[in-house]
């Protein structure tokens, strides 16, 4: 109690000292910025001084907004009950995708032989922490079953209608202990906004509940505020970033989109035709990206309905079509769950299949889900209970309130510096300052790896998004996230811009020693099938590495079968590797792990049955999932035998709908009674699997 005394008076201090610093550099912003008061002068500004003042006007007419009194103060007040279960069911996608990144590429990428170590950065582990505290030993598996763990629980939360704030809670500290443990390699914004966002999502969800929709617990306002309120800086904090000091001259000349499409990270395929568009469109698409950064912020805070709903849409809308023309991991989609907190039970109902409309409205009309007496029934034995939950639960918020107001003076200060840019101010990302994209590069410099088995024949050793064949298409994975071809654009286009490379990134260097000795994990960070790359067992002799200048190909070629999709100029720099300038590592730091595409398919097991083994509470489900969860970690924790090695003559493509087909009638065979639930489930989990498997080729 004398801790948190002592918190809170010492937040008091900081939020004092912070809010004269606010108003200190509001007042500054206010006088350095020339306020417009008649229509000549809106004439007279150019766009850099436009976009200085339009954020400033915008938050004056807020703050106007904020202090008017609302005239229809009686109106009935709006519910979020559909809010809730869209933000939940977003925020666990992304725990999905964050999870089933790590549990597929952590051995290869900063496992402690991946080609980059993570080292201890001295930031809290709490699940590594607790399985210490097991008296369970430390090693590479203690991280991927934390992995595994939060694919399931991430599955869980999507599909479940048990609800409880347990599970955000446990993914939320398995995802600290991930970001803490990575290194740099996965220090980037959308995992602090990850954090941030899923920290907020744990105080939505009630104690416990039967489905989605308890109305003993509804959703606070507070906490539906600072969803908002995360929204708001998230996105003026990107607007603020492309009007920095270090940001390109291009955003205030409306012309970044013109070449943005083709050297961004991980382009799509529509990304091709968004480039080829005309130069008025670029022009429009920069100046809707400052409205919908520097403007609907504001909007979004607004107690008018209207307004506040326009401005929710068209951000939302704005995100989808970045989704739709480039890769970038689940950031889209994690920047999608605090504006959803934009819209009501009204708005949002319309968004519900029809099917689900008279169930909802069972559950909304009902007294409550779990049948407790009303709070407003004095024979009530529960009365006094139900008082002092609803009561603690109310200061609760009270406290998360504050204690969010007192952690956001340190990102908004960053608004108002010369870079604002991306930072975190304590070692759980609880509220972080936020800004990308403010530097847009001209080209695309782009390394392409090529290998050999004889010094004269050679392959491209493609990756899963960069562009390395001419003919290849760009693919589209969101929000699935490649971290080596990030990591590639980062130290390749993003840095070499106007340089000259004096050598490859450190880490492709130890990619290609690895592949070198037909490491599997290794190779299952490329695009490029394991027989392919080491025929027989026997591994590349020679690598090649080249840069090039690569840019779209003409628009010309659009529509034309088997035209390239891209074009590329020689850099004339490359380099050589081969057995005698790559030293060879010991026998134990290589791996021979099952194939990726197996692991990918004992994963998809593994989640099916555990899923459905708890909703169902089925033991055999469980049990199942239990011994394919235990083949995953020990099989590429060891080298052990593979699925190949159990069943050599069945092709590998027949292995894979043998493992589907299986896994359906495991499912069917559990619920004991074949249902037209179970058939419908069964219909769903081969076309996942057919899907799932057509995309890993």
């Amino acid at each position: 109690m004398e801790i948190v005394r002592e918190w809170v008076s010492q937040g008091i201090r900081s939020l004092h000292t912070d809010v004269a610093d606010l108003l200190s550099m509001c007042a500054r912003s206010i006088r350095k910025n020339e306020i417009p008061y008649t229509w000549e002068q809106v004439q007279r500004m150019d766009i850099a001084t436009f976009l200085s003042v339009a954020p400033v006007v915008t938050a004056i007419f807020t703050v106007v907004a904020l202090l008017v009194p609302r005239r229809n103060s009686r109106r009935k007040r709006a519910s979020y009950h559909l809010t809730r279960v869209l933000i939940i069911r977003m925020m666990a996608l992304c725990y999905l995708a964050a999870f089933l990144t790590q549990s597929q590429q952590y051995r290869a990428l900063y496992s402690k032989k991946g080609i980059m170590p993570g080292t201890p950065s001295g930031r809290p582990t709490p699940a590594l922490d607790f399985l210490s505290f097991l008296g369970l030993p430390s090693g590479d598996w203690s991280m991927e079953i934390i992995c595994y763990l939060g694919v399931v629980l991430s599955v869980h939360m999507l599909t479940a209608d048990f609800c409880t704030f347990l599970t955000p809670l446990l993914l939320w500290l398995m995802h600290i202990t991930v970001v803490n443990s990575g290194g740099n390699v996965i220090n980037y914004g959308w995992e602090w906004l990850t954090a941030e966002v899923g920290f907020i999502t744990i105080f939505l969800h009630p104690i416990a509940s039967r489905n989605l929709y308890p109305l003993w617990t509804p959703p606070s306002g507070i906490v539906i505020f600072l969803f908002r309120w995360c929204a708001f800086r998230l996105m003026i904090g990107a607007g603020m970033s492309k009007m920095g000091t270090a940001s390109s001259p291009c955003w205030k000349q409306l012309s970044c989109t013109e070449t943005h499409y083709f050297t961004q990270p991980l382009p799509s395929p529509l990304a091709w035709y968004a480039h080829y568009a005309p130069e008025l469109v670029h022009k429009m698409e920069v100046a809707i990206v400052f409205v919908e950064q520097l403007i609907l912020p504001f909007l979004i805070l607004l107690p008018m309905r209207r307004v506040r709903i326009a401005a929710g849409v068209l951000e939302v809308g704005l995100q989808l079509l970045i989704i739709a023309t480039g890769n970038y991991a689940w950031i889209n989609f994690i920047g999608i769950v605090p504006v959803i907190a934009a819209f009501d039970d009204v708005f949002l109902w319309n968004l519900f299949p029809r099917g689900s409309h008279e169930e909802i409205k069972l559950i909304l009309t009902r007294r409550n889900a779990l049948k407790l007496p009303s709070v407003n029934t004095p024979q009530s034995p529960l009365r006094h209970v139900v008082t002092l939950y609803q009561n603690l639960r109310v200061f609760v918020h009270l406290f998360l309130l504050f204690f969010c107001i007192v952690k956001s003076g340190a990102p908004l200060k960053e608004l108002f510096g010369s870079r604002p840019w991306l930072h975190f101010y304590d070692e759980y990302f609880f509220l972080n300052a936020h800004g990308v994209f403010g530097f847009i590069n001209k080209e695309r410099v782009t390394l392409l790896v090529e290998y050999s088995h004889d010094d004269v024949n050679y392959s491209v050793l493609d990756f899963h998004s960069v562009p390395g064949r001419l003919e290849r298409r760009p693919s589209i994975h969101t929000p699935y996230h490649y971290r080596l071809d990030w990591e590639t654009w980062i130290y390749t286009t993003a840095s070499l811009e106007g340089r000259v490379p004096s050598g490859i990134p450190q880490f492709l260097e130890h990619s290609i020693q690895r592949l070198m000795q037909c490491d599997t994990d290794t190779v299952g960070l490329f695009a490029v099938p394991y027989d392919s790359l080491c025929p027989g067992g026997a591994p590349p002799t020679h690598f090649r590495a080249r840069y090039f200048r690569y840019f779209f190909s003409p628009k010309e070629l659009a529509f034309t079968p088997g035209s390239d999709w891209w074009v590329r100029t020689d850099m004339n720099k490359g380099f050589l590797y081969s057995r005698d300038n790559i030293r060879k590592l010991p026998k134990s730091r290589i791996r021979k792990s099952p194939d990726h595409n197996t692991r990918w398919l004992s994963l998809l097991l593994c989640v099916a049955l555990f899923t459905i083994g708890v909703q169902k509470c089925n033991a055999a489900s469980m049990l199942l999932s239990s011994v394919f969860f235990s083949y995953t970690l020990y099989y590429r924790e060891y080298q052990g035998l593979s699925l190949d090695d159990v069943m050599p003559a069945i092709p590998v493509t027949y292995q894979r709908y043998f493992l589907s087909t299986f896994s359906t009638l495991v499912i069917m065979f559990s619920d004991k009674v074949v249902t037209m639930d179970s058939v419908v489930a069964t219909i769903a989990m081969i076309s996942i699997s057919i899907i799932i498997i057509m995309l890993m080729g």
